[in-house]
């Protein structure tokens, strides 16, 4: 009888978690390199991409309203794309799928150069955090 494979993070089973896993350990380096550059970074300055300074007097919530105004874009579009399909699957095993997600988004972003999508991520953030404090928006959708 053969042994079935589980990812040993978060114990979900078949070719996905396979695959998860094996990307997890292929992209340690990497991870480890991202810790050491965010390391480097100190003081109360901090230089953006393009070589500027940004403003260390703004704070974070400073930024909510352009970055909600921007989410609700893009959910209007995944709403005309995708309809209520994120309803379809079930709160059971949300964060497995999740993290394959985000571990397909870094794998473009890390060999092809493809930009991160931070507002699907966030998409995809909401959809878990509905899924777990409304699950009554499930009914009759997924068991």
């Amino acid at each position: 009888m053969a042994t079935e494979k589980r990812c040993s993070y978060c114990g979900m089973r078949d070719q996905v978690a396979e695959s998860l896993e094996r990307s997890i350990v292929d992209n340690a380096g990497v991870w480890r390199e991202l810790a050491t550059a965010e390391q480097k970074i100190t003081g109360p300055r901090m230089c953006n991409e393009e070589g500027g300074w940004l403003n260390p007097d703004k704070e974070l919530i400073d930024f909510l309203d352009e970055f909600t105004d921007a989410l609700r874009g893009q959910l209007a579009r995944d709403q005309e794309r995708w309809g209520n399909t994120w309803k379809h699957r079930p709160r059971e095993n949300q964060e497995a799928r999740a993290m394959a997600r985000f571990q397909d988004y870094f794998d473009q972003w890390h060999n092809a150069g493809t930009p991160m999508p931070w507002l699907k991520i966030a998409g995809e953030a909401l959809i878990a955090w509905v899924r777990e404090n409304h699950p009554e928006e499930l009914d009759g959708w997924c068991g």
